[in-house]
């Protein structure tokens, strides 16, 4: 039997394995895909606080370092900001497969084209049942993204946004903003925004809601974001995309994921109250970017006027002060 079972091999779950592998708990990962970090879902566009959480991230991993965002109105108005750190460009892919290897490292098991298809509450341990086979352990954790399969077996109230993404690699030559790094660009003018990130001096992504692209993506996804009222129920938990930690006016899971699973690891370990926890970190982040997603209902006229309103009084000075996850 296993101390803690993690559905799904993403960069939640398998930090949040990491954590408790290396504090000696027998972990076992369960993944449906073939191979960690495949399907890419996410263009790669994560702020600089992926360092301070791992300071061992291998340079390979950084494909590009953004110092320039320039935001675009409906009717081509614009202003350009610039973060307090370069955002990074990542492989997501190998993201996720050095996560898991490091998981790896500190003991956890992996069960690769391993299908959750159900789990059971027995005494003091919970039966999980698999496409392959039924395992046992005393504590369940739903890292299983957005449509997370858990999270509608056991039960959790989930009342969040949600929002299904397509995006293309498009190879092109790009003007540098300096000899080292480029600007990523975002459209406003449809139902959330859309993007133009740079890969390398040779391709960039491209993408945006999936009604409002004129072109067939080759990857994306549906992302659901919100404020969870609790991710816990005896033992059996959420976190990363599964829990709602997402960022409401990005969409961006990445940060808020890892920041989630050191807050299960710390609840599991010391037996600490796992949504005080994370709502601690989370909750205020997560408000504030839904108060920002109000700006998204607008009419266009009004999204113009914004955009000139924030120009004129020079506000975007004080929007380039802001974080890049709203900490």
């Amino acid at each position: 039997m296993y101390d803690i079972i993690i559905i799904g091999a993403g960069p939640a779950g398998c930090r949040t394995a990491e954590l408790l592998a290396k504090a000696g708990r027998k972990v076992l990962v369960i993944e449906e895909h073939a191979k960690v970090g495949e399907p890419v879902q996410c263009t790669g566009l994560i702020s600089a606080k992926l360092l301070e959480i791992h300071p061992d991230l291998p340079k390979n991993i950084i494909k590009n370092r953004i110092i320039v965002a320039k935001f675009h109105a409906p009717n081509k108005t614009s202003f350009k900001l610039s973060p307090k750190k370069p955002a990074l460009v990542v492989d997501r892919d190998k993201l996720d497969r050095w996560l898991a290897s490091k998981a790896s490292k500190a003991g956890v098991e992996f069960k690769l084209k391993t299908q959750f298809r159900s789990f059971k509450e027995t005494g003091d341990k919970i039966i999980v049942k698999t496409n392959k086979q039924i395992f046992e352990t005393k504590i369940l954790i739903g890292a299983d993204g957005s449509l997370s399969g858990l999270r509608a077996q056991a039960g959790f109230s989930c009342r969040g946004h949600q929002k299904i993404f397509s995006q293309k690699l498009w190879k092109t030559n790009l003007k540098k903003v300096d000899s080292r790094n480029f600007k990523v660009n975002l459209y406003f003018g449809g139902t959330y925004f859309q993007w133009l990130v740079p890969i390398s001096s040779k391709a960039v992504r491209i993408g945006g809601p999936s009604r409002e692209m004129k072109f067939k993506g080759t990857s994306g996804g549906v992302v659901r974001y919100g404020l969870m009222k609790t991710c816990q129920k005896k033992n059996i938990y959420l976190v990363g995309d599964a829990a709602l930690q997402v960022k409401p006016f990005s969409c961006g899971g990445v940060i808020y994921g890892q920041i989630g699973a050191q807050c299960l690891a710390e609840a599991i370990l010391e037996n600490k109250d796992y949504d005080r926890l994370w709502k601690q970190k989370l909750e205020k982040p997560i408000k504030r970017g839904l108060h920002l997603c109000l700006f998204y209902k607008l009419p266009n006229f009004l999204k113009n006027f914004v955009f000139w309103l924030a120009i004129k009084t020079r506000f975007t000075k004080r929007l380039e002060k802001l974080d890049m996850d709203f900490y």
